[in-house]
C-alpha cells in the first residue's frame, strides 16, 4: 500500500486531551481517512505538536519533522484534520503546502474536503484562521487586563513565597513567606546567592518548582501545590500516589532561582508591569528593602563576574558523577590581581555533589587539542573543496528556487488585491451599501498583510542570496588558499583571538560548539570528550571553517593591498592548485 503521513496539533500541552479535537482524536480520524483512500500510515509518520499554529517549522518539532520527511519524499500524502490545525498563519501554511506539493505530496484536510485543492479557497481559509487567532488573542488579553485591574493574579503559577486564594488573590504562604524575608535579610547582610542556595539545600527547603515525568509525559508543578504542601515528605507522598518520577534528577536550589526571587517586585505588592496587588495579610518586604537588596546583589555579581570570552566550554562541560550529571559553570578563585578561573559542578556549587573543580586554562587546552586531533583525523582537502564549490552552488540554487516560489505567491496575492480593489470600486460606483462590501474589505486587509509578510520574506531571501554570492570563491587560486587555510584552522588554540587577530584566527569556541556534544568530568578529574561524528555535523564544521578561511584570506589580501601588512604571507605550503585539490590526506 502507498504510505501517508498524519499531522495533528493543539495549542498547548494542557489541551492535548481536551481540545476541540484532541490529539488522539485527530490522529484517529486522519488515519481512518487515509486508509479509506488506500494509504497506510506507519507510526513514524504520525507527527504532532502542542504549540501555537503561528509558529514555523523551526519552532514546531513535529511540524518541522513532517516538512523534512516530505522534502525527502518519504510519504505520498499528508492528512490533517483542518487547515487551522496545520497552521494559524497564512504565510506559514501556504509555504508548507507549496513545499509538500512541490515534492509530490498530496495534501488532504479531513474535515474540509476539496478546500486544500483550491488555491484561492485555501488562501482565504488560512487568512480566516489567522484572523480568528488574532481575535482570540485580543479577547484573552482584554480579559486578563480586567482581572489584573481587580487585583487577581493572571500570570500562571504564584510566585515563590505566595499562594493563590479563592478568586485568584495572592496570599503569603505560611512556609515559603518567612523564607523569602530571610533571603532578603541575608542578601543585605552580605551573603551571596551561592551561600543562600547552600543554606536552603542543606536545611532541606523544597525548591519552587519540581519537574516530573510519567511515561513520555512531562509536567511541572509549584511545590506549594495543595497536593505537595511545600515539604519533601508531601512531595514523596504525592509522587508515590501519582506514580511519578523526577524528570531528570532531584530538584535543588540554584542561583537563578534566588536571583529571580530577589529581583521580583511582587513581594512589595507591585508586578514587573506596574500592576498593584493587595497581598494578604501584608506585602512580604518593603519597597526600600527590595531596592537595597537588589543593589547589594547586583554589585556583588559585578565583582565576581567572569568575562564571557573566558568561557570556552560553557554549556559543554558536564559532571560525570553518576548521581549528579549536572552542568559545570565558570567560577573564580583568589583575590584581586590573582584570580584563577575554574569550571565547577553546579551540584558542588550548591552543596549536593563532591565532583572536583578543574582549572579552566588546563581544561580548555586539553579539549582544544583533542578536538584538533579529532577534526584532523576526519577531514581533508576534498571536504573543504566541496564546501567551497559544490555545496555553495547547491545552497544558492535552493535559495533561488525558494525565492521564485515566494515571488509567485506575491504575484498571486497582488492579483487578488487588484481584483478586490476593482470589485470594491465597481460596487461603490453602483451605490451598494458598505455592509455589502464588508467581506471584500476584510479580505483586502488580510491580503495586504500577507503581501507585507511575503515582501519581508523576499527581502530576507535576497539578502541571503547576496551574502552567499559574496562568499563564493572567485578563482582557482582563491580555492587553493581557502582550502589550505581551512586545513590549518583545524589546529585549534584554546586561547581566543582578540583585537585585530580575531579577523584572521578562527574562534575555537565556535568550532568546539559544532564538534563537541559533551565533555564529562569524572570523579578522578579526567575528561571524556564526546564528539558529534555524524556526517551532517562534520559537514557543518567544514562549511563554517571554509567560510571563515575565505573571509580571512580576503581580509588579509585587502590589508596587504592597503600596506597594513608589509610582508606577503601567502600559502604556507608550495602546492599547485591541482595538488591541493587532489590531496585527500589532512595536514599533520
Amino acid at each position: 500500500m502507498r504510505q501517508a503521513a498524519v499531522y495533528a496539533r493543539v495549542s498547548t500541552v494542557r489541551q492535548s486531551d481536551n481540545d476541540r479535537v484532541s490529539l488522539p482524536d485527530q490522529i484517529r480520524r486522519c488515519r481512518e481517512a487515509a486508509e479509506r483512500s488506500g494509504y497506510t500510515v506507519p507510526g513514524e509518520f504520525v507527527f504532532q505538536d502542542a504549540v501555537s499554529g503561528e509558529k514555523d517549522e523551526e519552532n514546531r518539532p513535529g511540524f518541522g519533522a513532517m516538512i523534512a520527511a516530505g522534502r525527502g519524499r518519504q510519504f505520498e500524502a499528508l492528512f490533517f484534520w483542518s487547515l487551522d490545525r496545520l497552521a494559524r498563519d497564512t504565510i506559514v501554511g501556504l509555504k508548507a503546502l507549496n513545499e509538500l506539493e512541490k515534492n509530490g505530496v498530496a495534501v488532504r484536510s479531513v474535515s474540509e474536503p476539496g478546500v486544500v485543492e483550491n488555491q484561492a479557497v485555501r488562501t482565504f481559509m488560512l487568512g480566516w484562521a489567522q484572523e480568528e487567532r488574532e481575535r482570540i488573542k485580543a479577547r484573552t488579553q482584554g480579559g486578563r487586563a480586567g482581572a489584573r485591574a481587580r487585583g487577581r493574579w493572571t500570570n500562571g503559577m504564584a510566585p515563590y513565597g505566595l499562594r493563590l486564594a479563592e478568586g485568584g488573590q495572592l496570599q503569603v504562604d505560611p512556609i515559603e513567606g518567612p523564607l523569602v524575608r530571610e533571603m532578603f535579610d541575608r542578601i543585605i547582610a552580605g551573603h551571596g546567592r551561592i551561600a543562600i542556595c547552600r543554606w536552603l539545600n542543606e536545611t532541606g527547603v523544597l525548591p519552587p518548582i519540581a519537574e516530573f515525568k510519567k511515561g513520555e509525559k512531562k509536567t511541572r508543578l509549584r511545590t506549594n501545590d495543595k497536593r505537595i504542601g511545600s515539604t519533601w515528605e508531601g512531595l514523596s507522598r504525592f509522587m508515590a500516589e501519582s506514580k511519578l518520577e523526577f524528570h531528570t534528577r532531584k530538584p535543588i536550589w540554584v542561583e537563578s532561582a534566588v536571583w529571580k526571587i530577589v529581583t521580583n517586585p511582587i513581594y512589595t505588592g507591585r508586578s514587573e508591569r506596574g500592576d498593584t496587588y493587595d497581598i494578604q495579610p501584608a506585602a512580604l518586604v518593603a519597597a526600600s528593602t527590595h531596592r537595597q537588596a537588589n543593589a547589594v546583589m547586583t554589585e556583588r555579581w559585578r565583582k565576581g563576574k567572569v568575562p564571557p570570552e573566558s568561557m570556552l566550554l560553557t554549556g559543554r562541560l558536564v559532571c560525570g558523577h553518576p548521581g549528579c550529571v549536572r552542568a559545570y559553570s565558570m567560577t573564580r578563585s583568589g583575590r584581586a590581581g590573582g584570580y584563577l578561573n575554574y569550571y565547577q559542578c553546579l551540584g558542588r556549587r550548591h552543596g549536593v555533589c563532591d565532583n572536583p573543580s578543574v582549572r579552566a586554562d588546563a581544561t580548555d587546552a586539553i579539549v582544544a587539542e583533542k578536538v584538533s586531533e579529532f577534526l584532523v583525523s576526519r577531514l581533508g582537502s576534498q571536504d573543504f573543496l566541496a564546501a567551497l564549490t559544490r555545496d555553495t552552488e547547491k545552497k544558492l540554487g535552493d535559495l533561488q528556487a525558494e525565492l521564485r516560489l515566494v515571488q509567485e505567491r506575491k504575484d498571486s496575492a497582488e492579483k487578488e488585491r487588484a481584483s478586490l480593489l476593482d470589485n470594491i470600486r465597481y460596487l461603490r460606483a453602483q451605490k451598494v451599501g458598505e455592509a455589502a462590501l464588508r467581506d471584500d474589505v476584510d479580505r483586502l486587509r488580510i491580503v495586504g498583510q500577507e503581501i507585507e509578510k511575503i515582501e519581508a520574506q523576499e527581502v530576507e531571501l535576497l539578502s541571503d542570496i547576496a551574502g552567499l554570492e559574496r562568499s563564493a570563491v572567485a578563482n582557482d587560486r582563491e580555492v587553493r588558499d581557502a582550502v589550505l587555510r581551512g586545513l590549518i584552522d583545524l589546529h585549534l588554540e584554546a586561547q581566543r583571538p582578540k583585537g585585530v587577530e580575531a579577523e584572521f584566527l578562527i574562534d575555537p569556541k565556535e568550532v568546539i560548539a559544532l564538534a563537541v556534544e559533551r565533555v564529562y568530568v569524572h570523579p578522578s578529574g579526567s575528561l571524556d570528550v564526546r564528539f558529534r561524528e555524524d556526517p551532517a555535523s562534520l559537514a557543518a564544521i567544514v562549511r563554517h571553517v571554509a567560510a571563515f578561511a575565505l573571509r580571512a584570506n580576503r581580509r588579509l589580501t585587502d590589508a596587504q593591498a592597503a600596506g597594513l601588512i608589509p610582508i606577503d604571507i601567502g600559502p604556507f605550503l608550495d602546492l599547485t592548485p591541482s595538488e591541493m585539490i587532489n590531496n585527500d590526506k589532512p595536514l599533520a
